[in-house]
């Protein structure tokens, strides 16, 4: 037995919180569509390696980019 599709119940296709990530090796979904997070961008590249021991954690809602963010960089 099949599950009801829970999104359904709100006229949704599907989750709403689920989109296909950018990559670089796809003509649907292309990198270059990524735009904008300059900010964001500059700093990760500032800070990633600016010590032996440096990390850096990218947090936030679903959905925002994070890991097309971190994929551009």
């Amino acid at each position: 037995m099949a599950l009801p599709n829970l999104w359904g119940l709100y006229n949704l296709r599907s989750s709403p919180f689920f989109q296909a990530t950018l990559r670089a090796d796809s003509e649907a979904t292309p990198l270059r569509l990524f735009v904008g997070r300059q900010r964001e961008r500059q700093l990760l590249l500032t800070t990633i390696g600016s010590s032996p021991s440096s990390r850096q954690a990218v947090a936030g809602r679903p959905g925002i980019g994070k890991t097309t963010l971190v994929q551009t960089v």
